[in-house]
């Protein structure tokens, strides 16, 4: 086999490109539940201001934690010549466990938000945005099961060479940001346009518990180790 080595744009291009390309029927695996936080987060920020730069910031807040999130968990576990992707991956059923539960937690914790939130201080929403995004991007790492791009391909190659370990950790996590830039880019303009079509309290609501039960079935998808099945699913209807 021909392990080639790629420079970091080309990781990230690859990455960002695959999310517009037919790879995207692997990464609906996860990207539908991704769209219904960001539109959900996004009609949640109901603040004093209630202005759409307000939303749009929390939300890009809740983006610039998802990134680093998603793209350093999903690293190490594509770095095969480090033990922490031996250690993660051996214990892979345990970590999407945690990964369902937070699910749960933070679709609560959005459904409770938006009940109570004239109780709970706007300044405690905002602060929760950051954390709350780089702990969403680790547990989509944990439930993304990959297809191989060619140019993953080539990084998962390379790296998982032991000598070539430390750049191949890299070469993922730009590509991992690549990703998840396309992820977000698309969360951010599909928000702002579901934000001017939804008109009213009841709407707003209605939008915000939809996006909620889907968090709250992907992590009962993953409780029940059916996402691989979802994953087939999707997959057999373009083969089929």
């Amino acid at each position: 086999m021909i392990i080639k080595d790629i420079g970091f744009l080309a990781a990230f291009w690859g990455g960002f490109s695959s999310f517009f390309s037919p790879w995207q029927l692997c990464l609906m695996q996860i990207t539908p539940f991704f769209l219904a936080f960001a539109i959900g987060f996004y009609l949640l920020d109901d603040s004093k201001l209630q202005t759409p730069n307000s939303r749009l910031t929390t939300l890009l807040m809740a983006c610039a934690g998802y990134i680093p999130g998603f793209s350093i968990v999903f690293a190490l576990m594509g770095t095969s010549g480090w033990g922490a992707s031996s250690y993660i991956l051996y214990n892979i059923d345990d970590f999407r466990i945690a990964a369902a539960i937070y699910l749960i937690i933070i679709a609560l914790s959005m459904v409770i938000y938006n009940i109570y939130k004239n109780r709970i201080p706007h300044s405690a929403f905002l602060i929760s945005c950051l954390p709350a995004g780089i702990l969403l991007g680790a547990s989509f790492a944990l439930a993304y099961s990959p297809c191989i791009p060619p140019v993953m391909s080539d990084i998962m190659n390379f790296a998982g060479k032991p000598a070539n370990a430390h750049k191949g950790f890299h070469l993922l996590v730009v590509y991992g940001i690549g990703l998840t830039t396309a992820f977000a880019i698309s969360g951010v303009i599909i928000s702002i346009a579901t934000g001017r079509f939804i008109q009213g309290k009841s709407g707003r609501n209605i939008v915000i518990y939809a996006s909620s039960a889907i968090l709250l079935i992907m992590a009962f998808l993953l409780i029940t180790d059916l996402m691989i099945s979802y994953k087939s699913f999707l997959v057999g209807l373009v083969l089929d």
